[in-house]
């Protein structure tokens, strides 16, 4: 399964890289890794993760990583 990132999505995981590396470099390393491995398991599961209602579709999937 191909995973399509929002923009807002895109807006709000920068944001978080953006405040994270101000404090600490390592832990935003580990975030990020932890969040693209997140993305490969839903791309081989794509249940996983709960729906979006406002998007009324099945297929557009919500997954929280870490404390963000």
């Amino acid at each position: 399964m191909k995973i399509i990132w929002s923009p807002e999505s895109v807006g709000q995981v920068n944001g978080i890289l953006r405040d994270m590396t101000e404090f600490d470099a390592v832990s935003t390393n580990r975030w990020l890794t932890e969040l693209l491995a997140s993305v490969d398991r839903i791309a081989k599961f794509p249940k996983l993760g709960r729906t979006i209602p406002k998007h009324n579709d099945p297929s557009v999937r919500q997954l929280l990583v870490g404390k963000f």
